[in-house]
Order: C-alpha cells, then structure tokens, then sequence
C-alpha cells in the first residue's frame, strides 16, 4: 500500500520519496536475504546471524530523519519457515514541517512456518511535525510474530514539549487472511486528546507490543510488567490469540526498558528462542 505526501493534487512534494522490497527465504538451513527492489534513499545494512539461523537486518533510512513532504514505503516478506529480525540503528526523528505531512507504510507478511521480529528503535516527534504511520501485518495461522512500536512527543532535554503537532497511527494485523486487530491513535494538534484521560492522560511517550501466538498462559509471564505509578502506566490485552502490551511513560527510557522486559520475556515461549539482543543496540 502506497501513501501519498502530498497535501496537494497539483503541487509534487518536497521530501524524499523512497521504496523498499525484501525477502527472507530458508536456503541450507539458514536464512538469507534478498532485496528485490530500492528506489530512494531507503536501504538495509548486511545481515549478521549472532545466533545461527536467525537473519538480523538493520533497516536504513540515510538521511537521518524524516521531513515533510516524506514518503517510505517498506514491504517485508519471511518466506515459509524462515526467521528474520529488523531493527534500525538509531531513533528514527521527525522533524517539524512547514505545511506538508511525512508518511511511512510498513507492510509485513510472513508464510507458514516462519517467524519474524519487527522491533525498530523509537520515532521522536519534534514540535509542529506532521508524521502518518501505517504498518500492516498478515500472517500465516502457523507464523510467529513480535513486533512494537514506540513514539517520544518532544525532546525534553532540548526545549522541545511538543507543543503542537498532528500524527497518526495505525497498526493492522490479520493471521489468515482474517482481520483480527485495526486500532488506529491520532490527533491533529489536539491538546485536548494529548492531556486527557480519554487519550494520553499526559503521557509524552507510549510503546505498543503484538505479539502471535500466545495464550493466557503467556500472557501470565508478563504479570510483573502490568503496574500503574505516576511515571509509568502497562497493560495487557489477549484477543484470538495475539497479545497485545500497551505502556505509556513520561521517559523515554522507561517505556522502552518496559517493551525489551516483555519481548525477552515472550521471545523464548513464542520464538523458542532466548532473548539474543541486536549487537547495534549497545552502539
């Protein structure tokens, strides 16, 4: 699915506007990586394999940030019974804009038998920023999945309390074909939603987690996790088999320290593997 920039039908937009294919495929009992299409400066870095089969990819976007006018477009594939994890390098930051929206569209599909981490370190929405994210995922009834997302308002320590700005998100996830979670959060430099119950509640950072299959015996795992104190809010959600972890947190840190406890947590009962960090985490 392709997102158009552009607040106009007459005028091209400003920004970058980039593509990306990848397949992972299961070849001699490993899984190798091929990119079957680039256009723009979107790209992946060379896969590492710190734990045998599983191929860990960095995914690339070289101008450092994202503008108005912006338009990435990411299509992901895990072909039957191979396992892949995606991560970034670094935060992904958006910039504030002078009139044009910045897009970014993830669709990720992963075949019978494979499995997949999605697990891009945080987008940071500078003040006056106008960021739309769509991530799609379609399973295979037999496919393991992990995949988070986590968004900081402002950056604090530089000034920056984000005080206005619009962004939506959404996350679809079908297992088979049928629909089981579409759930989209969004404001339009709507204070309102931002300090309010109904909303944020005053939280400037929130982190969700999916997570396939799983029962609630894997979602017992996570009972430490669930807490509410001033700085920190967890819960937990189990729907038709897909898991879902929601925090909000007035640090950055907090919320992401929370979303590494639940996927090392839920990597060994779902992935039958142990929680092996990417080494571009320590960098």
């Amino acid at each position: 699915m392709t997102i158009m920039a552009s607040r106009s039908e007459d005028i091209s937009p400003p920004g970058w506007q980039a593509q990306l294919r990848i397949r992972f495929e299961k070849r001699h009992q490993r899984t190798v990586l091929r990119r079957t299409h680039q256009y723009g400066p979107l790209t992946i870095q060379k896969p590492f394999y710190p734990e045998g089969d599983t191929c860990h990819t960095y995914l690339l976007h070289p101008p450092g940030g994202i503008v108005g006018g912006d338009s990435l477009q990411i299509d992901a594939s895990v072909t039957p019974n191979a396992t892949a994890l995606v991560t970034t390098p670094a935060a992904t930051k958006v910039y504030r804009t002078t009139g044009y929206e910045s897009c970014v569209s993830q669709n990720l599909r992963v075949g019978d038998g494979a499995q997949m981490e999605w697990l891009p370190q945080d987008n940071i929405l500078f003040g006056g920023s106008d960021f739309r994210i769509l991530t799609d995922v379609d399973l295979a009834p037999d496919a393991r999945f992990i995949g988070w997302e986590q968004t900081c308002l402002g950056r604090p320590a530089s000034g920056d309390a984000y005080p206005d700005g619009a962004f939506s998100a959404t996350w679809r996830l079908s297992i088979g074909g049928r629909p089981i979670v579409n759930e989209r959060i969004a404001w339009d430099s709507d204070r309102i939603f931002r300090t309010n119950r109904f909303g944020l509640g005053g939280y400037t950072v929130f982190g969700t987690l999916f997570a396939f299959p799983a029962d609630e015996d894997i979602k017992s795992l996570l009972s430490k996790l669930v807490t509410r104190h001033p700085d920190l809010f967890c819960a937990t959600t189990l729907l038709d088999g897909v898991l879902a972890v929601r925090i909000f947190a007035h640090n950055a840190r907090f919320c992401r320290k929370q979303l590494l406890n639940a996927w090392a947590t839920l990597r060994p009962p779902i992935m039958k593997k142990n929680a092996t960090t990417p080494r571009i985490w320590a960098t």
